[in-house]
């Protein structure tokens, strides 16, 4: 085969084969042919005409004879350029691939966690390093393209399943969850714990093409962390409770006996010195409970409740704890509630208080005159919520920008220098503000140095069913009556005129006692006078008291209005001041809506009852006497002196009372028997009220039972701890009359109508002493008479029964907790302070609070300080009692004593009596022992008044008839 290569070239095609090319192109094709080959084919660039190159491939096939002879040949030319361009440019970018996927190995290989990503088809793709080590896989197993399963196998097989069992399915039912919740993705983080003790943390990505990437964090070290961060929060914990419990035990002594002794005489140095001992102890203290509060706060352990509370009685408190220091520096502490603010919230109402004390007591430090307004107003929420706002303005020393910007910053102060002026541990506004998160709001802060600040916060709470708010009239119809406030500062007479524009009344203000007098005489010409003026205290120029002095004199107008005293000061200091002037109210700032409307009820309430002139003597609480006729009410009271003071009071009331003496009695004579209400007392032996009340309200018979609290514990919080349980009322002892009719008429009104209405504003006329007795400082006898409605008699049978049960109770305590008994202990001290706080013993009853207090502490020498000041105070007590009943026993000496035979007979009788454990043993009592003693039988007497006074029927017993025998030898002689 001979190939001419000149009758294949053209210009039309190319000029001459690529000179690189290391043979002609003709004698390629040659070479090819004389191999006796049949086909042919070659990729070539060649340069064509016009000069530039271009990749061809020719293909050629030779036709032959049988006997090999050429008989055509076939070729055909292409012109590959562009295909060999993209051939190149795949290259390139394989090329590019592969240096990108090199480097994302890298990445995935230099992290410290495993990383596995799968295809659609749930096979392995690529797994990091770490995977391959966390899990013990090679990668010939990736490289496999491995499945779910078979990773998941893999893993079993190196024993990190130790808790799944192949020969009861366990582990093939755990392969089948993992492989479905691979397919279906999205794994939210979950933990694994494996055999060796590590603790891996995993999850399941989708991606984009339907693939999967898997994450395994090994978190052992982690966990081993967070256990002993958590194991240093509670031993800091503890050891602030600890520290908390050591400086408390002695702080409570050094504040109780601080108190103490400020109570008795001292010589001005003496008083100087304890004072200043008084205010540091009480500062300390303030400082050890920020700590305690923000250590919690920190520690995330702090307890924020959502229970019912009354926003009224929160701002009452800040005005019962606060009002005081603000009237020390000549401030006034008003309230500006908004009408449409709800009274009845659910939240904690303890924290708020809690905040709103903490920014009071800031703007009281920092005020030297003025004014301080705390403003409530009501700014978003729905029926079932409300969003308040609260405004604590005061005109104080401001802030700077630069002191405003690290105000809520822990352990800050706004003055940092080593001479500060106030002192503080700058924990109570970080305090603040995190409470305040915690009540979905923000607190921030508005002030300019020298003008005053004003801090105010949002706070969201819950809003009782059928809450009333502050703007909501009372019974009495108040519409259109007008009133007049008297007084010269302006942020007062705006918020007055405010809230009782909200209750319903026209009211208008004066600026000054002279404006006053001036704006009633013009009211009065026109024929349109005021109904009643709300008169201030301290007024520059003509003060109230001589403003209301001039309108009581007639000159200035006719009628008189009903006149009420306002005073930011002391009430007992304006009562002394005012001796001389006829006030038919008094009305103490602050003052919400709620308190000025309760205020201007009662006082108009007297004004009517001086302007009718009746004059009703009282003997007892004849307003209230009949208000419980009809009712059966159940007292659950374990001290019988409280149960004679309850007995005779709601006897006297006209009800049927019985008495249990524990909560467990309680629940038995509720199965025998259906009451209108149960009085329960909280602390008692057996069963106490608490969890008495919670079994009542088990059972749905007594859904509708209402349950009033008795207790003497009237700390903060006490009365939301007895509504918790169950019950529906709080009333505090001791005992105050008014005030328990008030609540028991809430829960027993009387089908016509009738109650207790009017009974919170009366009082009793009891006769005050012509001169203070020599025991004064001991008991206040008069405030004793008014709790128990001028009833005297009651009153010297209690003093009676006092000494009689209470002399021993500091040995009895004392005893007790030398037995270890300690709940023995607390209850006598308890009982003992509400016994004498029932006889206004008030230094006896602060003795026995702060023995309590260190009861409920811990052992040691607060116990045994405070144990030694109730017995001595106790001992001035009994012994002043006892002089008094002397005096009465030697009057009643003076009338002849029965006959001995017929004190023996009555002795049978009592103990027949005493035999069937009748109650009717104990009525009468006193008059028979003064009868005993007369007839010299005194120390069996005293004895058996002890034993019948705690029901001890069967120690009675064996007395009862050594006294019949006495008596008997007696009259025989």
């Amino acid at each position: 085969f001979d190939f001419d290569a000149s009758r294949f070239r053209s210009d039309m095609w190319f000029e001459r084969v690529h000179p690189d090319d290391a043979q002609p192109y003709s004698e390629a094709i040659r070479n090819h042919f004389r191999g006796r080959e049949s086909q042919f084919s070659s990729e070539y660039r060649i340069r064509v005409a016009s000069g530039e190159y271009r990749w061809v491939r020719d293909r050629a096939i030779m036709l032959r004879a049988a006997n090999n002879h050429v008989l055509r040949l076939v070729g055909a030319v292409s012109d590959i350029t562009d295909l060999k361009a993209r051939e190149q440019e795949l290259d390139a970018a394989m090329q590019r691939t592969n240096a990108l996927l090199a480097e994302f190995n890298a990445v995935l290989d230099a992290i410290d966690y495993a990383v596995l990503f799968m295809g659609p088809d749930l096979r392995a793709r690529i797994a990091n390093r770490a995977f391959r080590s966390m899990w013990a896989v090679t990668d010939a197993l990736i490289e496999s393209r491995a499945s779910m399963a078979d990773l998941v196998r893999h893993v079993n097989s190196l024993g990190l399943y130790g808790h799944h069992d192949v020969s009861d399915g366990g582990f093939e039912a755990h392969l089948e969850a993992r492989v479905q919740a691979v397919r279906e993705g999205n794994i939210a983080p979950a933990e694994l714990r494996l055999t060796d003790g590590r603790v891996i943390r995993y999850q399941c990505i989708a991606l984009p093409d339907g693939g999967r990437m898997l994450t395994y964090f090994d978190i052992t070290e982690l966990q081993q962390a967070k256990h002993a961060a958590e194991e240093a929060s509670r031993m800091k914990s503890d050891f602030l409770a600890n520290m908390s419990h050591e400086i408390r035990t002695p702080m409570n002594a050094i504040i109780g006996m601080t108190h103490l002794a400020l109570r008795t005489d001292l010589s001005e140095k003496q008083r100087n010195y304890l004072t200043k001992v008084d205010s540091a102890s009480k500062g300390l203290l303030g400082i050890i409970n920020d700590i305690l509060d923000f250590s919690k706060i920190e520690a995330g352990k702090i307890q924020f409740e959502r229970v019912p509370f009354s926003l009224e009685e929160v701002l009452q408190s800040l005005a019962d704890l606060l009002v005081v220091k603000a009237q020390e520096k000549g401030l006034e502490l008003m309230f500006d509630v908004g009408a449409d603010v709800p009274i009845g919230l659910v939240g904690d109402g303890m924290r708020l208080g809690q905040v709103l004390t903490n920014l009071v007591s800031n703007a009281i430090k920092f005020t030297e005159t003025g004014e301080i307004t705390v403003g409530v107003h009501r700014v978003g929420g729905d029926s079932g919520e409300v969003q308040l706002r609260f405004d604590i303005t005061d005109t104080g020393i401001g802030l700077t920008p630069q002191q405003r910007a690290r105000l809520f910053t822990a352990f800050t102060q706004a003055d940092a220098s080593t001479t500060r002026r106030y002192g503080g541990t700058g924990l109570g506004l970080s305090i603040s503000r995190r409470l305040v998160e915690m009540m979905d709001g923000e607190i921030d802060i508005e002030s300019e140095p020298g003008v005053g600040s004003r801090f105010f916060f949002t706070a969201r709470f819950g809003v009782q069913d059928g809450a009333r708010v502050e703007g909501e009239a009372s019974a009495e119809d108040v519409s259109g009556l007008r009133v007049l406030v008297i007084d010269d500062s302006a942020p007062a007479r705006e918020i007055f005129v405010a809230g009782l524009s909200a209750l319903g009344f026209d009211a208008q203000s004066a600026a000054s006692g002279a404006e006053g007098i001036a704006a009633l005489q013009a009211a009065a010409a026109v024929g349109n006078p005021f109904d009643l003026a709300l008169v201030d205290w301290q007024m520059p120029g003509m003060d109230g008291l001589e403003t209301i002095r001039q309108i009581r004199s007639g000159a200035a107008h006719a009628p008189t209005p009903t006149l009420i005293m306002a005073t930011a000061y002391s009430r007992d200091d304006l009562l002394t001041a005012a001796r001389d002037v006829q006030l038919e109210g008094v009305m103490v700032k602050p003052a919400s809506p709620s308190t000025m409307l309760d205020t201007i009820v009662a006082a108009r309430s007297e004004a009517t009852r001086r302007r009718s002139s009746v004059r009703t003597p009282r003997a007892g609480a004849p307003s209230e006497a009949n208000m419980l006729r009809g009712k059966r009410l159940l007292l659950v009271e374990d001290n019988v002196v409280n149960q004679e003071v309850a007995l005779e009071i709601l006897g006297a009331a006209g009800a049927s009372v019985d008495v249990a003496g524990n909560g467990r009695e309680a629940i038995d004579r509720l199965a025998e028997h259906d009451y209108d209400l149960v009085l329960m007392d909280c602390q008692m032996p057996v069963l106490d009220g608490f969890e008495a009340t919670r079994e009542i309200r088990r059972d749905p018979r007594h859904d509708a039972l209402p349950v009033i609290a008795m207790t003497a514990n009237a700390m903060a919080g006490d009365r939301e701890r007895c509504l918790e349980a169950g019950m529906n009322d709080h009333i505090a002892k001791p005992i105050d009359v008014a005030a328990m009719f008030t609540t028991l008429a809430k829960w027993t009104q009387r089908p016509d109508g009738g109650g207790a209405a009017g009974s919170a504003a009366s009082t009793a006329a009891v006769s005050q002493p012509a001169a203070i007795d020599q025991g004064a400082a001991l008991l206040d006898r008069p405030t004793a008479l008014r709790r128990l409605g001028g009833n005297a008699e009651l009153l010297a049978r209690l003093e009676a029964r006092f000494v009689q049960s209470e002399a021993d109770a500091p040995q009895r305590i004392a005893a007790a907790l030398a037995g270890g008994d300690r709940d023995a202990a607390l209850r006598a001290a308890h009982t003992l302070k509400g016994l004498a706080a029932s006889l206004c013993a008030n230094r006896l009853t602060d003795c026995a609070a702060v023995l309590e207090a260190a009861l409920h502490e811990a052992a040691g020498p607060a116990d045994e300080a405070a144990l030694a000041a109730v017995a001595a105070t106790l001992r001035e007590v009994t012994e002043h009692l006892s002089a008094q009943s002397h005096v009465s026993a030697g009057r009643d000496a003076a009338t002849p004593p029965r006959d001995a035979a017929a004190l023996a007979d009555q002795v049978r009788d009592l103990a027949a009596l005493v035999a069937e454990a009748d109650l009717g043993a104990v009525q009468g009592l006193d008059a028979f022992i003064a009868q005993l003693s007369a007839a010299g039988q005194g120390q069996r007497a005293r004895q058996l008044a002890r034993l019948l006074a705690d029901y001890d029927f069967d120690a009675a017993t064996p007395v009862l008839e050594e006294l019949a025998r006495a008596l008997d030898a007696r009259s025989a002689s």
